[in-house]
């Protein structure tokens, strides 16, 4: 058995971190980034912008809201 961490399973733990080890929270933000890094660093970003939610889950629904309009900027630019 291997004790390397993998790339998607660092993204999950850093995610678990900025989500302030909230389960819930945490589960919502990885179906969202799907172990991409792109999404996960546009997430990260978001999640930084939004404070006016105290409750994990509520941020991070609005950061994932935010986030998917953001990336939208790179769909247009890699059809280009």
């Amino acid at each position: 058995m291997s004790t390397e961490v993998t790339p998607a399973q660092n993204i999950r733990l850093e995610i678990l971190a900025v989500v302030s080890y909230d389960n819930a929270a945490a589960k919502q933000a990885i179906e969202f980034v799907n172990d991409e890094r792109l999404k996960y660093l546009v997430f990260v970003q978001q999640y930084g912008r939004v404070l006016d939610y105290r409750d994990n889950a509520d941020r991070t629904a609005k950061a994932i809201e935010f986030a998917e309009e953001t990336l939208k900027l790179f769909e247009s630019a890699t059809e280009e």
